[in-house]
């Protein structure tokens, strides 16, 4: 029994810490269908969880001088009860806040009230920036 649960928690460790893929679109899209079109193909909107995950996608797209789709988010959040919810972002595929991030200087900043998507910029070192959901179009990072 006691073998059994530490394999089992073994391999948990080794799958939550194994490095993920990126698939990088070519098209660019607003944040939902690019949520949609990661979910057709099987995979997920990317979540940059970590300073390892910022570092396979700066080997992928690093100074591309183009924007990408991530999965972060704060919609939903002024329903929560957060007292301030334009600041409080978490990965819609995973669920999870924001512990790691890589915002640009002055970010977010949820100008015009309709910024709730989180993009990374390849013309500022991948830095974070919010974004409009559904006013924007952008290519976008799918992870599997």
């Amino acid at each position: 029994m006691k073998l059994c649960l530490f394999m089992i928690i073994a391999f948990i460790g080794i799958e939550l810490s194994a490095a993920k893929s990126y698939y990088i679109s070519s098209q660019k899209e607003n944040w939902f269908i690019a949520m949609g079109a990661c979910h057709f193909k099987g995979y997920k909107l990317a979540s940059i969880e970590t300073q390892s995950d910022f570092d396979n996608l700066w080997y992928k797209i690093g100074n591309s001088g183009e924007k990408f789709w991530t999965s972060g988010t704060r919609l939903g959040q002024a329903y929560a009860g957060y007292s301030d919810s334009s600041k409080t972002f978490y990965w819609m595929e995973s669920g999870r806040y924001f512990s790691y991030a890589n915002w640009a200087y002055g970010q977010p900043d949820n100008h015009n009230g309709n910024q709730a998507c989180v993009i990374v910029d390849g013309a500022n070192g991948l830095k974070f920036d919010d974004a409009g959901c559904l006013d924007n179009e952008f290519r976008y990072i799918c992870e599997y």
